[in-house]
């Protein structure tokens, strides 16, 4: 994904004609082309990435959950 987010601007930019699949296979074709050190950098990213959601996650605590019946009150206002 880091290479993706890294990329997809340029991509689109040399290629703006591309629809959205054919974006994701250039990237793709892209990445594959790279050399193991330049996917090493993206791994790097990803896992520092990771390293820090492990790290929130550990630390979050979901609300409570409400007492209210909030998703059935969509239902009752039609206005039309």
């Amino acid at each position: 994904m880091k290479f993706i987010f890294a990329n997809r601007a340029k991509v689109k930019e040399q290629n703006a004609e591309a629809s959205f699949g054919d974006l994701s296979r250039l990237i793709s074709t892209a990445y594959k082309a790279l050399t193991e050190e330049g996917m090493e950098k993206y791994t790097k990213m990803a896992a520092t990435d990771k390293e820090r959601y492990t790290a929130e996650m550990e630390k979050y605590v979901p609300p409570p959950e409400s007492s209210s019946s909030d998703s059935d009150s969509d239902s009752d206002s039609n206005s039309d």
